[in-house]
């Protein structure tokens, strides 16, 4: 049988490639929609402050893997999605740090698809709800910008991170490449610099870790109380 031209056999082959593609993308998709995880129940994780439809899993490959993409446009300081996780006393690859002991568990939660960046695209803020069950958290991911449709949901993850199980080199487009293990493996000044900077929105309990381990806060305390 003949397949007719090159040309064609060729859109052929990327129509295959494509339609293969989102069948992967799929299947990777229900893995996490599973008899486990419903579709509802990703909805409750999501938590009640953004419509699911705001984000998608998606697969990008090399060093970036599974992220969380955006659907739609969304202006600066509004909320992109919140999760609902539970709260464990350790941390591990997926985990965010909500307090000083104190992290999310994974739960086949969205939220573990938030890549790092330095120049991110949202910050998380906790979400004081009392619909949130006990040993809960909600937590809100909020434009740090504007941010478009099909940009990658991203935050800073000395925002949050202390020490991390594991650190990795930045792969941002910033002047000067950065390892990121948590605040807690910055140099004093670094700390410093970081965690004073209102647009960071650094969490308290790292504010809190600073000012005890830090010999530079010391001193800008006791400065501060001199004047």
């Amino acid at each position: 049988a003949s397949f007719g031209s090159p040309f064609a056999f060729d859109i052929r082959s990327r129509r295959c490639q494509s339609v293969m593609s989102r069948l992967r993308i799929l299947a990777h998709f229900s893995r996490h929609l599973s008899s486990t995880t419903t579709a509802r129940s990703w909805k409750r994780l999501l938590g009640t402050g953004a419509p699911l439809s705001n984000i998608r899993v998606e697969e990008r490959g090399g060093a970036l893997g599974t992220v969380l993409v955006l659907c739609k446009d969304v202006p600066a300081n509004e909320t992109v999605f919140t999760f609902t996780a539970r709260v464990q006393d350790t941390n591990d690859m997926h985990s965010v740090q909500v307090s000083r002991n104190t992290f999310t568990g994974k739960d086949d939660n969205p939220y573990i698809y938030m890549n790092h960046s330095c120049r991110p695209s949202c910050y998380l803020e906790q979400v004081d709800d009392a619909s949130v069950p006990p040993g809960h958290v909600q937590v809100a991911a909020i434009a740090h910008k504007d941010v478009k449709a099909g940009e990658i949901v991203t935050f800073d993850y000395h925002q949050t991170e202390w020490d991390m199980v594991a650190g990795f080199h930045c792969a941002c487009d910033t002047d000067t490449p950065c390892f990121v293990r948590g605040v807690k493996h910055m140099d004093p000044a670094s700390q410093l610099a970081f965690t004073r900077d209102p647009s960071k929105r650094v969490w308290p309990h790292i504010l809190a870790l600073v000012d005890e381990s830090n010999p530079m806060a010391a001193v800008e305390h006791s400065a501060a109380a001199e004047a």
